[in-house]
């Protein structure tokens, strides 16, 4: 089986709030930055949270030196800037627990939200602006399958970022009085396709009871997006079982078991040195034949 995902969910996590203080002001930013306590560093942080969200320490920090690598203040580390951040409620730090470990992730407090808002122009989406006591009390699995899109995009981004044409992140679609979320859609520039592009759907989908029903409805919103010309999925799994399982799903339901779908786990978009398009596992056959081949996908 393969190493385990940083986002993988068990029924017994709990996630807490890290912080001494959780509430700010743009009086309170405004007066750090005139102070200079808060630098260009903290501002770029605070920019790529205010696009994605939620992300942990590590993506967050692939996504600044990215998106900024034309500056001279860029660095391997921005652990004092978190640890800023935090102390003064711009970011606030989820503590995830259980049984096992996983590492803490961030976002922006409602504050800083607002400031950013009101600073640089539109806020978050609704689901990825949530009050920290509804991230606390509401369901780890979304948490956790947010933190693994985002982690997937980001690696998306250092590899085809010249490539996506346009992209839409935690795209609901609505069909049959009900609805699904995909958790990112990709527009990506190939000259060879038959439009000059494909279209790309990723789902994240983590592992918990009644996730079946759930990835069917994901895969029936691939079906139904008015957005979307032939597409690829990408389906983001934990470990390499839970894709066999997947695929079992998708095989045994009418409707989507005619798509174009790839699986890959976590851990193969948590590397810059890899494109995460690399290696994804494609199915072929039925029942106790079903077997698997290792793809490497040229879009």
């Amino acid at each position: 089986m393969s190493e385990l995902s940083p986002f993988r969910y068990r029924q017994d996590m709990t996630v807490s709030v890290g912080n001494k203080r959780v509430r700010c002001s743009g009086t309170h930013i405004n007066e750090i930055i005139s102070k200079g306590i808060i630098s260009e560093p903290d501002i770029a942080i605070m920019k790529v949270y205010k696009e994605y969200g939620y992300l942990n320490r590590y993506n967050a920090t692939r996504l600044v030196n990215e998106v900024y690598s034309g500056s001279g203040w860029i660095k391997e580390d921005y652990g004092s800037n978190f640890k800023k951040l935090t102390e003064h409620a711009i970011l606030i730090k989820y503590d995830i627990t259980g049984d096992e470990s996983w590492p803490p992730c961030y976002s922006l407090s409602h504050g800083a939200d607002v400031y950013m808002e009101q600073s640089f122009g539109s806020r978050l989406l609704k689901s990825l602006s949530r009050p920290a006591s509804a991230v606390i009390t509401g369901h780890p699995e979304e948490l956790m399958r947010i933190l693994s899109a985002n982690q997937f995009h980001a690696s998306m981004f250092s590899f085809y970022k010249s490539a996506i044409k346009k992209y839409y992140r935690q795209y609901v679609v609505r069909f049959d009085e009900t609805s699904a979320v995909l958790d990112y859609i990709y527009r990506i520039e190939n000259k060879q396709a038959h439009k000059g592009y494909y279209d790309v759907a990723v789902i994240s989908q983590r592992h918990y009871d009644g996730w079946d029903k759930d990835y069917r409805m994901r895969l029936m919103g691939c079906v139904k997006c008015g957005i979307l010309e032939c597409p690829v999925v990408i389906v983001l799994c934990e470990n390499d079982v839970y894709t066999l399982e997947a695929e079992r799903v998708r095989l045994a339901n009418n409707g989507i078991n005619r798509l174009a779908v790839y699986y890959t786990i976590d851990i193969n978009s948590a590397f810059s040195s890899e494109s995460p398009l690399n290696g994804v596992y494609r199915y072929r056959g039925m029942g106790t034949d079903m077997a698997y081949d290792v793809v490497n996908l040229n879009i």
